[in-house]
């Protein structure tokens, strides 16, 4: 048996051309629609919190809280970090435009849990797809840069996936590179671990990197929807491809699950 992977913080930052205006109320009463209860904590010029009445956790010393959500706008301008964050930037596959758009945007607001999470993954994904809808309706940004998964979103395509029911867009990154001085391909992904699941690897060559990015983004949704139940040794599809767990290839340093090709398309010096 593997070790279990702690859930990790979910953080989202939205970023504007203007500084944005939001409505502790409206936001309390838009997220109650699918959440349940809200209770506005506290609510300042710069900061709010809101308490998740539907979501109780019980401390470990026997005390019941909820499950909260905390907005806070920086306290002065300043701009998107290019050179921190270079890797989301240049993994965003699906918003190309992101790092022109960022670099008009000097405004943002950073929205994360609190005390969440020890809750099931299904609520605490279902807590942060609502309040990611939620927040870009509200408040218009031009892009989202989700922490969890290191990546740029368009915030328009954001909702429309989210709409036409491809509730975990967002959540899960395919990454993308190749070796150098050799053949070899590597993708991996980002945002499992926030849900204490272990992020997913493949090392290989001479493959097409559309099937494998759909087979990782398709484990990814399978290990959102079953939990942690890969075990080193077991395989994947038709051709039985063989799971291991191992450090990641590509930082951050990680443990993840490499799925293995066969003979001849296994990366480096792999030998499933």
């Amino acid at each position: 048996m593997h070790e279990d992977t702690s859930p990790t913080m979910f953080a989202l930052e939205s970023w504007y051309q203007n500084a944005p205006q939001l409505d502790a109320t409206a936001f309390a009463v838009a997220l109650e629609k699918a959440l349940g209860k809200i209770d506005i904590v506290s609510s300042s010029e710069n900061s709010w919190t809101f308490a998740l009445r539907d979501y109780p956790i019980q401390t470990d010393d026997g005390k019941n809280i909820f499950a909260m959500l905390s907005l806070m706008r920086p306290d002065h301008e300043q701009p998107f970090d290019h050179e921190a964050r270079r890797s989301a930037l240049e993994q965003s596959w699906d918003y190309p435009d992101a790092a022109t758009e960022l670099q008009n945007s000097r405004h943002s607001l950073l929205i994360h849990e609190l005390l969440a999470r020890t809750l099931p993954a299904a609520d605490r994904w279902h807590i942060f797809r609502h309040a990611t809808r939620v927040l870009v309706e509200q408040t218009r940004p031009q892009v989202l840069y989700n922490a969890s998964s290191d990546s740029c979103y368009n915030p328009a395509r954001w909702l429309e996936n989210q709409q036409n029911g491809y509730h975990y867009y967002g959540f899960i990154n395919v990454r993308y590179y190749t070796i150098a001085d050799s053949e070899d391909m590597l993708m991996d992904t980002r945002g499992l671990d926030t849900f204490g699941l272990p992020d997913l690897q493949c090392h290989f060559r001479d493959l097409e990197p559309d099937d494998i990015a759909g087979l990782l983004y398709n484990t990814g949704i399978y290990l959102m929807q079953n939990g942690d139940v890969i075990e080193d040794g077991d395989t994947l599809g038709e051709d039985h491809w063989r799971c291991q767990r191992e450090t990641a290839i590509i930082a951050p340093e990680r443990e993840v699950l490499d799925i293995c090709p066969n003979p001849p398309h296994a990366g480096g010096d792999r030998n499933p």
